[in-house]
């Protein structure tokens, strides 16, 4: 520091300087974690498929128009589009319409 004739010389107090460079670590690690984040969200995204917009699906048997023209059942299409599986059961309308003897005189239960 210099000292000009007719001016007060002080040393400066360095606490400044030691409370900004822990302020800078502090926020360097933040950073560091953000961006880790972001990576993470990223690397998501790229794993995720929607289905987006209006499917032509047939009001009888449920099957959906491709792109070409074609019909498909819609547990293809669906499977074929995105990353979901289907899994097949009966709820109890469906049991008791096309299984009416393990149905007689009881509601069906869900299977």
């Amino acid at each position: 520091m210099r000292c000009y004739s007719g001016w007060k010389c002080v040393i400066p107090n360095h606490h400044w300087l030691l409370h900004f460079r822990l302020e800078s670590a502090s926020y360097d690690s933040e950073r560091e974690r953000l961006l880790e984040a972001n990576r993470q969200l990223e690397i998501s995204m790229t794993e995720i498929k929607t289905l987006e917009g209006l499917l032509p699906i047939c009001a009888g048997c449920k099957k959906i128009r491709e792109d070409d023209g074609s019909w498909v059942h819609v547990e293809q299409y669906i499977s074929d589009n995105s990353d979901a599986s289907f899994s097949h059961g009966m709820c109890p309308d469906c049991i008791s319409h096309y299984y009416p003897e393990y149905t007689a005189g009881k509601k069906a239960e869900k299977i």
